[in-house]
């Protein structure tokens, strides 16, 4: 007993207030938790409804909602500990699946800037975990929302620290799983080609461990009588569920009305032909980036893809809210990012989730594209200078 007390008077008071702060957290979400949003009520609860009706682990051979199988494995476990006695025996399991994907993506953020930090790592590591598990968006994206975009990002994050140490395989194994949870963690994909073929070149084929991951989370569903066509397919459904340009994303696609059949595959296009020419440049004008500048074209690739890619959500800007309070750590003249970022997310979300806006989203779009131009400014400027002192 001595020693446990000599122990706990040894450990930093700083320590003590990073855990009351989490703690609060918690109590904050758990608190905001309580609302039922749409879609927790329009899918959530009757995938829920779907699972027990069809025999909880049994239900894994049915096809039920539009997620992919890692998600609907941990609804299937809750199934097991909900409570017919309760009012609405689903609410609180689904968000708190949520919460602790926040926790999880606190620690991936607790990884990377652990690498930005030299002295006393460990404590302002965690400092910048609790910054993100504080956030707006992503206390709304979890706690209010019942969404689990915490969860491809940290797996995302993870992929990319492993990166930043030089480490591929492991690198792709963690970007492959979070592509296993979300479609929307293929907004990476463009940091790990350019860092594939620049730096690991003759291990390009580790881009095959991402088909082979996701077909090992959807074994188990298979095994149960899922087809086979139906798993490998989802995403392609869940693109062509919502046929509108913007979904209350504040981007380009607010300038062109609602003209979804025309313009789908052009925005696709032209945003394929925007990441091609970037791509191209590096390669003719030889600049070959370090890992130092992993986390900013993270950034970049995630904001050019949510404001020029049509049929974006309001919260797929998620990762890079995130991602962006790592950049302004590493970068502080780029402090205002993570700060507008926030902003646009915030009033992006209010018309879908409290009914109301306070700017109009199109006057949004163009905050959001003078960020991204600034951004690629610095950007640029960034890998030029150091190309010019690589080749000094």
């Amino acid at each position: 007993m001595k020693k446990l007390l000599y122990n706990l008077r040894s450990i930093d008071i700083s320590w003590y207030f990073i855990g009351l702060l989490l703690a609060f957290g918690f109590f904050i979400k758990l608190i905001v938790s309580s609302y039922p949003s749409g879609d927790y009520q329009l899918f959530l609860k009757p995938w829920m409804q779907d699972i027990v009706s069809n025999g909880r682990i049994l239900s894994l051979g049915v096809s039920i909602g539009n997620y992919t199988p890692p998600y609907v494995y941990l609804l299937t476990l809750l199934s097991y500990f909900s409570s017919s006695d309760l009012s609405d025996p689903f609410l609180f399991g689904i968000k708190l699946i949520s919460i602790l994907f926040d926790l999880f993506l606190a620690f991936s953020v607790y990884l990377n800037a652990k690498l930005l930090f030299k002295k006393q790592s460990h404590l302002l590591a965690s400092m910048v975990g609790l910054i993100v598990f504080f956030l707006p968006t992503v206390i709304f994206n979890s706690a209010y929302w019942g969404q689990i975009d915490a969860s491809y990002t940290a797996f995302g994050l993870i992929g990319l620290y492993f990166l930043q140490r030089e480490k591929p395989l492991q690198a792709m194994l963690w970007f492959a799983v979070a592509l296993t949870f979300k479609l929307q963690a293929i907004f990476l994909m463009p940091v790990f080609i350019i860092y594939f073929w620049f730096h690991y070149r003759q291990k390009l084929y580790y881009f095959l461990w991402i088909p082979v991951v996701y077909v090992l989370f959807a074994l188990p569903t298979v095994l149960f009588g899922r087809d086979w066509m139906e798993v490998l397919t989802i995403y392609s459904q869940q693109i062509t569920t919502y046929q509108s340009l913007t979904l209350n994303m504040p981007n380009m696609w607010m300038w062109f009305g609602d003209h979804y059949d025309e313009l789908y595959m052009i925005g696709i296009l032209f945003f394929t032909g925007i990441m091609g020419i970037g791509f191209l440049s590096l390669n003719i004008v030889k600049i070959k980036p370090s890992p130092h500048y992993i986390l900013l074209i993270a950034l970049l690739s995630i904001m050019t893809a949510n404001f020029f890619l049509p049929a974006m959500h309001e919260r797929y800007l998620y990762s890079a809210d995130v991602i962006s309070v790592l950049v302004a750590i590493q970068f502080t003249s780029l402090f205002y990012v993570p700060i507008v970022l926030q902003v646009i997310s915030t009033l992006a979300y209010m018309p879908f989730l409290f009914n109301f806006s306070v700017i109009p989203l199109r006057d949004i779009s163009f905050l959001f594209l003078g960020l991204l131009i600034l951004l690629y400014r610095f950007g640029v400027k960034k890998l030029i200078n150091e190309n010019v002192n690589r080749l000094s």
